[in-house]
């Protein structure tokens, strides 16, 4: 029997994957309202951080093997400065594509999560689409971000990788959605 995970299930694990990260560390701290309900916010605080790893890794996963299996990255995987830094033996790589990500998410020796401030400038729409509302427009956008920080080593050279989580799970988005 060949089984590949199914693309749709993947793109509703991205979305919930988006939501607890965006709960757990966003929306927790900007609305006090999340306070009355108790046992989910001490469940958030307790077990949030797990919850995001496991399923970040479980989506990393997925996504390597159908790559692996069907190519799914081909043709749409692009370098972007904004998905993360890695650093090799100290020197940073510039623009991560998603398989390099991917990679470092699952190969990892120790794994953590922590907020970062973030700040975009959108100086004009980079490559036509045929869906223009899915163009973002032109600006500048600051806000909270959840980053994943990873550390690791390949043939015997140590790396540290941080992801931005949102970016990520946009661009594998933008990937289940142009997939073929």
């Amino acid at each position: 029997m060949n089984f590949l995970p199914g693309t749709e299930k993947i793109a509703e694990e991205c979305v919930e994957l988006f939501s607890l990260a965006n709960t757990r560390f966003i929306s927790a701290g900007a609305q006090s309202s999340l306070v009355r309900y108790q046992y989910v916010f001490n469940d958030l605080s307790m077990r949030g951080d797990q919850l995001i790893i496991e399923k970040t890794l479980a989506i990393a996963i997925k996504i390597r093997f159908l790559d692996d299996q069907s190519h799914l990255l081909k043709g749409l995987d692009r370098k972007s400065p904004h998905i993360g830094h890695l650093r090799i033996e100290g020197i940073e790589q510039p623009n991560i594509d998603i398989r390099t990500a991917l990679n470092k998410l699952i190969h990892h020796i120790s794994i953590g999560v922590e907020i970062k401030p973030t700040s975009v400038t959108i100086l004009q729409v980079a490559a036509p689409t045929t869906l223009p509302d899915l163009q973002i427009p032109p600006g500048h956008y600051e806000g909270l971000t959840v980053v994943i920080k990873t550390t690791g080593e390949q043939r015997q050279k140590p790396w540290e990788f941080e992801v931005d989580l949102f970016e990520l799970i946009n661009e594998i988005l933008r990937v289940l959605y142009l997939a073929p």
